[in-house]
């Protein structure tokens, strides 16, 4: 399968997934409830593969070249992805980074902010380059946005940025995905088991670690 195809079918998973959390995890208010319906109306279609979905290829591809990416050569694009830490979106155990990324898109509502530092952490992005992060982001965020199967998500986190719940409903996507671990034998909750007795910032310390 070619890299854009890879690409666009790990965005497309990672996104799915963080809008299953939304609706799971999100913050209920009253002013999200019909971006909240028409959310959960949109998930519940069936999951469209990826290689039958040229209008996300397409937009996807169109993003991924504002961003700078080299499109027009599927080698030279999987060397930027590679090098960027963008082909690591792929592998299956890299499902927290899926969400992650999909997130970064959900976040960023400003094409001029920075990307979050976290991602930019996860993913081994140059510093240096974080304009070209930004610009991936935002362009992903824009393109999602004209697509007819995509917009319905897209204007759920437009209007929760409205009511100024963006970035709390994200935050908490991001803790949750703190507390869960990938193991051999799936996913697994996080715990610190402690004595009686320890002081909350030695439980705190344990719980670091």
């Amino acid at each position: 399968m070619d890299p854009l195809t890879l690409f666009a079918g790990a965005l497309s998973m990672g996104l799915w997934e963080v809008t299953k959390r939304l609706l799971e995890k999100g913050v209920v208010d009253p002013a999200l409830a019909l971006a909240t319906e028409r959310l959960e109306k949109w998930v519940q279609r069936p999951y469209r593969r990826v290689e039958k979905d040229q209008s996300l290829r397409e937009a996807v591809r169109a993003a991924l070249a504002e961003a700078g990416a080299p499109t027009d050569d599927p080698d030279d694009l999987a060397r930027w992805l590679k090098r960027m830490g963008l082909g690591r979106l792929q592998a299956e155990r890299n499902a927290a980074l899926r969400r992650q990324v999909a997130q970064g898109v959900l976040a960023l509502t400003d094409p001029q902010a920075d990307p979050p530092e976290s991602l930019m952490t996860a993913l081994g992005w140059p510093r240096s380059r974080k304009g070209e992060l930004a610009a991936l982001l935002a362009a992903l965020r824009n393109r999602l946005a004209t697509l007819d199967d995509w917009r319905p998500l897209i204007e759920y986190a437009d209007r929760a940025a409205g009511l100024g719940l963006l970035q709390a409903i994200l935050a908490r996507l991001v803790r949750l995905d703190a507390l869960i671990l990938s193991t051999e034998a799936g996913a697994a909750l996080r715990v610190a088991v402690v004595q009686a007795g320890l002081t909350e910032k030695e439980a705190a310390e344990i719980e670091a670690r």
